[in-house]
């Protein structure tokens, strides 16, 4: 009953030299520093988040039987928006993640 996974697509922005304009990635992991309100007052509220390891397989090899050649792998850093971070906000996230965006995670 009910959904098991959630496939999103979402524009981001790269923190690494080697991910560039244009790349097609498929994170393994995400950080979201900020607070997250959930809406759950049951145990619902109380779990691990994930990027689903089957629904990633099966993303990551469709786009390479598509012909595609996505990135596997990096951690997607959540920020608040809407408004783009600031300089010192992107080298502090940096440190953490690879790809930065507002709505990849949480929204």
């Amino acid at each position: 009953e009910g959904a098991h996974a959630v496939f999103a697509m979402c524009s981001v922005g790269s923190m690494k030299t080697h991910i560039g304009m244009g790349a097609l990635i498929v994170p393994d992991d995400f950080f979201a520093p900020y607070k997250i309100l959930s809406t759950f007052t049951d145990h619902r509220s109380h779990n691990i988040p994930e990027m689903h390891a089957g629904l990633r397989e099966e993303i990551l090899t469709a786009l390479f039987n598509g012909g595609h050649r996505p990135l596997d792998g990096g951690v997607y850093v959540n920020s608040l928006g809407p408004r783009f971070e600031t300089k010192a906000e992107i080298r502090f996230m940096a440190q953490y993640g690879d790809i930065v965006g507002m709505t990849g995670s949480f929204e």
